[in-house]
């Protein structure tokens, strides 16, 4: 059994480093699972989850012909082993659709004609089974053939043509007329794919006619939370509509439970409506509305969570979460263990666009990572100092945990979580706590260390530290990474935004006054760059060489700002004392103010305003600085 152990693993990194040819794993790893497996396949109903998706299909074979697959005509109790081998051979097709991805991935994905040999395994008339098993069957059959199938158009068809399935098929049909609404629900879904194949297509058409007819009718909990996990079609607007009425007129009545797998369902739609997303906030609001013991840590992070996903500016909803937080320093003050805490950390995190309205919430995390042993404070520290320092939260305790974390026998190795730390001390204005810790971090071996990564990753990595060094004033022509970060940001690509400002100053401004996607010596990149004089009027650089005011244009847009009161986030607030150091004037355009004007003619006028704006503002702090000196 060790040497079979050490089998299994061999092949496992062979997997992953590619040393081994495609149709040497799919013929040998399943069978050294196989030999792995510790259980009795026979008499065991469901296989190990970890088992690979070509390993599950030898065990499922195996216990077919062993066990479920001697069913004489003459047993009284034929119906009921009929079912069960259905209803096996249904959970295995479930179970293969959930790894058939990773699978793909690693070689040991099935192929259409094996989805097809299960199917056959059934071996019993669709009359002989429950209507419930039928639909199951049915569904899971489908929903595995068009995952294996989605790149082979051929094979999807002789799946979905199969003699056997077909049988069960027009069984369904036949009597969709009694069928339980989830069923309905798992049905519509499961035929959404292949809407447009006949005959897949009168199945789902007819169901979404039963749903139409059933859904004003429904008052069953149960029934409302089947409804939420309708698939998102933006054509069936009146059925979605419907759906939402009834959750809304019987949210009241639903436990936390039922209120929190409503939400999950109804936020994970695509391109929610204005009442979609009043749903959201009632529906946060009714979760709220509960008290310990059943609002627990774990309600509260699922909230924040939503409010994340769906970005609900209520202030009202936002005042509430911040009691139900506070809440939990009574119920669990002996959080020895660190979970509670960890938990809270986490739920800040979700909450980083969203600024509160009291800071008692960060301080109370603060203590209680304080009375931590030193050893778990990496991960939660840095979750809270980020957070804060974006939402520019001065922290009551803050030098107390900085001193801590940095003196943590547990150091922080981790270079991206390193810098990252040192950019909140930065934000934060610990540039004393940043001058101590960066004596090692500027040098030529970081970006070989990071090289491998993502992309947008090393970005990040390099902005953040870039904002570190000019905290302390290091000189720009010192940092051996500015030519990378510079490369990268020419790769970034300008949002829609950006594009309609870019748009409107090209059309209106003279040739030459304006310039595109400028990087900046210390790598910033510039939406647009303005010239412009003393009065605020954009000039070309070839006419006029003095007295020319260099403005960085820059979008603000929904992720720049906290919630509800639009404040600039912390990163924000560096990059703009970035740009002025460079000797830029700023000029902000946010999203909610441009997009009160509707015409090209009115946002010029904005525009030309706020030009003139920004050069006044400059000329003021200029004179200001001239008296007193």
């Amino acid at each position: 059994m060790q040497s079979l152990h050490i089998l299994r693993r061999s092949f496992q990194a062979f997997r992953r480093i590619g040393a081994v040819p495609v149709y040497r794993l799919r013929t040998a790893y399943p069978c050294v699972q196989l030999l792995n497996y510790s259980g009795s396949p026979a008499t065991t109903v469901s296989s190990p989850d970890e088992l690979s998706s070509q390993a599950r299909i030898l065990v499922t074979l195996k216990s077919i012909k062993e066990d479920l697959n001697t069913i004489e005509a003459s047993d009284e109790d034929k119906s009921e082993k009929q079912n069960a081998r259905a209803h096996f051979i249904c959970e295995q097709l479930q179970k293969l659709l959930k790894s058939n991805r990773e699978d793909k991935i690693s070689a040991n994905g099935i192929h259409a004609k094996q989805v097809q040999q299960l199917f056959r395994s059934i071996k019993s008339d669709a009359n002989h089974l429950s209507a419930q098993n039928v639909i199951e069957c049915v569904a899971a059959y489908v929903q595995l053939s068009l995952a294996v199938c989605c790149n082979n158009e051929a094979e999807r068809n002789d799946c979905l043509n199969l003699e056997e399935y077909c049988k069960f098929e027009v069984q369904v049909k036949d009597n969709l007329d009694s069928t339980s609404l989830q069923h309905l629900v798992m049905l519509y879904n499961t035929f959404f794919e292949c809407r447009l194949r006949h005959p897949q297509t009168v199945i789902f058409y007819a169901c979404e006619k039963l749903l139409r007819e059933r859904v004003p009718k429904v008052t069953q909990l149960d029934e409302l939370i089947s409804l939420c996990e309708l698939v998102n079609d933006s054509d069936q607007k009146q059925l979605w509509e419907s759906v939402e009425n009834r959750v809304s007129l019987f949210s009241d009545k639903m436990s936390i439970q039922q209120l929190t797998s409503c939400l999950h369902s109804l936020v994970n739609r695509k391109s929610p409506s204005k009442a979609s997303r009043q749903l959201h906030s009632k529906l946060i609001s009714q979760v709220l509305e509960h008290e310990a013991p059943s609002l627990q840590v774990r309600h509260l992070s699922f909230i924040t969570w939503t409010m994340k996903k769906v970005g609900v500016p209520d202030a009202g909803v936002l005042q509430k979460l911040c009691e139900k937080i506070m809440q939990t320093k009574s119920r669990r003050n002996n959080d020895k263990s660190g979970n509670d805490t960890l938990k809270l950390c986490y739920l800040l995190s979700n909450l980083d666009r969203f600024q509160w309205a009291q800071k008692d919430v960060f301080d109370l995390v603060v203590a209680r990572l304080l009375n931590l042993h030193s050893a778990q404070l990496v991960d939660p520290v840095r979750l809270v100092l980020i957070n804060a320092a974006n939402l520019n939260i001065r922290l009551a305790e803050s030098q107390q945990l900085i001193k801590r974390h940095i003196t943590s026998k547990k150091k922080v190795k981790d270079v991206y979580e390193r810098v990252h730390l040192l950019w909140a001390f930065s934000v934060m204005g610990k540039q004393g706590m940043v001058s101590k810790e960066i004596e090692d971090l500027f040098n030529p071996n970081l970006l070989k260390s990071v090289e491998e990564d993502k992309p947008l990753k090393v970005l990040k990595l390099l902005k953040n530290l870039r904002d570190i060094a000019m905290t302390v004033d290091k000189p720009l022509g010192s940092l051996t990474f500015l030519c990378e970060l510079k490369r990268l940001e020419k790769q970034r690509k300008s949002s829609n935004f950006e594009n309609g400002v870019y748009h409107i100053i090209e059309n209106n401004l003279p040739e030459g006054s304006y310039c595109k996607n400028v990087i900046t010596p210390a790598g910033h990149k510039i939406d647009i760059e303005l010239y412009v004089n003393d009065r605020g009027e954009a000039v070309a650089m070839k006419d006029q060489t003095t007295g020319i005011h260099r403005i960085a244009l820059k979008t603000r847009g929904y992720f720049t700002m906290s919630k509800p009161n639009n404040l600039p986030l912390g990163w924000v607030m560096m990059e703009n004392r970035n740009l002025v150091k460079e000797g830029y004037t700023l000029l902000e355009i946010p999203h909610y103010e441009w997009l009160k004007h509707s015409t090209s003619e009115t946002r010029l006028v904005f525009i030309n305003e706020r030009i003139k704006e920004a050069v006044q503002s400059k000329t003021q702090t200029d004179t200001s600085r001239k008296r007193v000196f």
